[in-house]
């Protein structure tokens, strides 16, 4: 290594180091994804990655940086993780409008692609100002959360983005509702792209993230429950497609290419409360009691499954279905792939076995819609 890059490296760490300002309270047979690195990847960059390898120093350098919000607090060690996903439980967590808490993303999470975020929020009644006066018109002083992922960039300077899909304020904020805790799904970040805090630009390149914010910006406190979030597990060298429409296409597994959703209502349904006897689908499949079972092809490495799937209602309102997706093995035994997680409008959720799985004899992939009912329009499952 020479002088010259010795010395820009010690420069830089020394200079992260020392921060003296600190608010903090508290072709098919190849991954495609391999090829995929954090803008301006370098050899220094590669050793300026090994030698942070201080979790809590790459997340001070963010909130430090942060002239907008105040730091609530770094988040370091998250209730579950696995190779294609994080969870925080956020223990009723509170938010004042303007805080931040930022949460650490795991490195073996870092060089894979965002595809989806799961939020826990709600605004807590006791705070709740904005409906006196004002039940007929909405409420005044909205709860607000934004969540925003920091996209790795060459020297670990701050370059939040957030997602592209609908929301109820500025940076994709979502409402928080007084009720209940509310569950918010941001999905596909693919289709749906993601904007740049900074300058507003709209992008769909693979989104590669090291830490994640959630911020509170509307008028009144918001409460949290819990946060999620899922990465691509990679391609499988071979995928079973499925289109149970006759214009669902699933696309490419990893770019969404070709990806084109065929009516919702023409879909499967699954209902969790039916009790009906097995009836034959297209492909193999069946339903049964509400729910889809699939065999697997025995001998085959388990790698991932995509689902086309929504739960809007007939008459256009949002439903509240949360799915499960897991392999039943011939001794009752269960392989999750996809555990509790929010239905989206309809849209592609993606999930991978918890452990690794060579399908065996008797085994099957079980297909489940919990509180409310959902529609599949298709799948493919992916195998090595």
């Amino acid at each position: 290594m020479s002088r010259s890059l010795l010395a820009f490296i010690f420069i830089f760490v020394s200079q992260a180091s020392d921060a003296t300002h600190d608010p903090i309270c508290g072709n098919e047979n190849q991954d495609p994804l391999a090829a995929i690195q954090p803008e301006g990847e370098t050899d220094v960059v590669a050793q300026l990655h090994a030698l942070l390898e201080d979790d809590e120093l790459l997340l001070k350098q963010y909130a430090n940086a942060e002239t907008s919000y105040t730091t609530k607090e770094l988040l370091l060690n998250p209730t579950s993780s696995d190779s294609t996903s994080v969870k925080y439980d956020l223990g009723r967590r509170k938010l004042k409008p303007g805080e931040c808490m930022y949460l650490h993303v795991p490195k073996e999470l870092r060089g894979k692609p965002v595809l989806f975020a799961n939020l826990h929020h709600q605004q807590d009644p006791f705070d709740d100002t904005g409906w006196e006066n004002g039940e007929d018109f909405g409420d005044k002083n909205p709860g607000l959360t934004t969540v925003q992922f920091n996209k790795t960039t060459t020297n670990f300077t701050p370059n939040w983005h957030y997602w592209a899909g609908m929301s109820s304020g500025n940076f994709g904020a979502k409402f928080a509702e007084k009720s209940h805790m509310e569950k918010e799904g941001l999905y596909e970040f693919y289709k749906n792209g993601y904007h740049s805090v900074a300058t507003d630009e709209r992008r769909s390149d693979p989104l590669l993230i090291d830490a994640v914010r959630i911020c509170s910006i509307g008028k009144d406190p918001v409460t949290y429950g819990s946060f999620q979030l899922k990465v691509h597990p990679g391609k499988a060298r071979k995928y079973e497609e499925i289109n149970f429409t006759n214009s669902n296409r699933m696309g490419d597994s990893v770019t969404a290419e070709g990806r084109s959703y065929g009516n919702l209502f023409e879909g499967v349904e699954l209902s969790p409360y039916s009790r009906s006897n097995a009836s034959s689908l297209m492909g193999g499949a069946s339903l049964e009691g509400g729910k889809i079972n699939l065999p697997l092809e025995e001998g085959r490495l388990l790698r991932s499954i995509d689902l086309a799937i929504g739960d809007r209602h007939r008459n256009g309102s949002k439903g509240f279905a949360s799915l499960n997706v897991y392999v039943e093995r011939a001794d009752g035994s269960r392989i999750s792939l996809i555990r509790n997680e929010n239905v989206p409008p309809h849209g592609v959720l993606v999930g991978a076995p918890e452990k690794e799985h060579r399908a065996e004899l008797g085994d099957k992939l079980v297909i489940s819609s919990e509180a409310d009912s959902s529609f599949v329009t298709g799948l493919k499952i992916g195998y090595d």
